[in-house]
């Protein structure tokens, strides 16, 4: 079981969920719009990167990213720490229905390129909703077919 909140930085740590015996999704701690102290954002940051960089097992990144935001500095910085361990990740661009029609491909231009310099990104996004509920399962189909499960497992 894992806390939710509506609040930014709620994840505080590592949150292992198993799909088996050998699969697992890990929730870890965003740190670009926690409401939490330099310390505490700057020892997640630890905590990811290190668990990141010891796992060579990982099949892919998800990188949450606030549509009505886009790509952010830090989300940068942690997009080169993520190339520089040739970590394959792919960006789920949240808040979609938050975003104006008539703004949405110009976000979407931004977005292809500013990844364009980081060639670890998966190139394909994903876009998601929660209010909407759209996108999320596109986005558990697509887990487990790179884990190379169905959904029945």
């Amino acid at each position: 079981m894992a806390r939710t909140s509506k609040t930014p930085g709620r994840t505080q740590e590592l949150n292992f969920f198993s799909l088996g015996e050998k699969s697992y999704i890990v929730d870890l701690p965003g740190y670009g719009y926690a409401k939490a102290s330099k310390d505490k954002r700057s020892d997640w940051q630890t905590l990811i990167k290190s668990y990141i960089a010891e796992r060579r097992s990982l099949k892919r990144v998800f990188t949450l990213v606030d549509a009505r935001h886009g790509i952010k500095d830090n989300d940068r910085e942690f997009f080169s720490f993520l190339d520089t361990y040739a970590v394959n990740y792919q960006i789920i661009l949240t808040k979609i229905d938050k975003v104006k029609k008539t703004e949405m491909n110009k976000l979407l231009d931004e977005i292809n390129r500013k990844i364009e310099e980081h060639p670890a990104c998966n190139p394909e996004f994903l876009l998601t909703s929660a209010i909407k509920k759209s996108g999320i399962s596109e986005i558990r189909d697509l887990m487990f077919s790179i884990l190379g499960l169905n959904q029945n497992n």
